[in-house]
């Protein structure tokens, strides 16, 4: 079984991406792409939360014992689809338990695929600066807080690369039309044709933004 981990960034439309894929999970599995829908590993939601968690918390063991689970669960599908964009901050935050996270899983999967969505990078920093002041209203000090949201950006990626290696694969969003933009992204990360919904993601603009000078 290959295992491919989707790990973001934000702001890529992992939100529809992944309720796309937790309601397609039977026509998926006829695929042969298994998206895994145990209590541990989601957290009750549409994305794999429990991993980042575990990462977060140090432990790998944890997070890799989620991934065996899932795997034996699933025998029979030659692709196990793990998604959540939380992975690239904890890969980005905490480079050595991403690691042995990644050794022990090529312990026992065929291969490992850490794929990874870039997305223009004016277009990408404006969503979650409108998110930040729609969940947080607007900062007392907007200077050092876009800062801090810019900066961080910028610095992840160069971790995730290194932590990632060549097992690392890259996709533009702006590649991917918004229509079919699930079942395209898909079949970019597995190599597998199945036709799925578009979810609508959150967006946000300035008339969602209040408050906003």
């Amino acid at each position: 079984m290959r295992c491919c981990l989707h790990i973001g960034l934000h702001k890529t439309g992992t939100t529809s991406f992944q309720s796309s894929c937790a309601k397609s999970r039977e026509a998926l599995r006829r695929a042969g792409i298994f998206y895994p829908d145990g209590a541990d590993i989601t957290r009750g939601i549409i994305q794999h939360l429990g991993l980042a968690v575990a990462l977060r918390n140090g432990d790998a063991d944890a997070a890799f014992a989620m991934l065996d689970q899932a795997r034996l669960s699933a025998p029979e599908s030659p692709t196990m689809l793990i998604s959540s964009e939380a992975l690239n901050t904890e890969f980005a935050m905490r480079p050595d338990a991403a690691r042995q996270l990644i050794a022990k899983c090529e312990t026992v999967f065929d291969a490992v695929e850490i794929h990874l969505t870039v997305r223009n990078q004016a277009e990408m920093f404006r969503s979650m600066i409108l998110q930040n002041i729609a969940g947080s209203g607007f900062p007392e000090n907007p200077d050092k807080t876009f800062s801090k949201i810019l900066k961080g950006q910028f610095e992840k990626y160069a971790v995730i690369k290194e932590v990632s290696g060549d097992r690392l694969r890259v996709h533009r969003y702006e590649d991917f039309s918004q229509a079919a933009y699930c079942s395209e992204y898909l079949a970019a990360v597995t190599g597998i044709d199945v036709s799925i919904p578009t979810s609508g993601g959150q967006q946000y603009s300035l008339e969602r933004c209040q408050g906003v000078p």
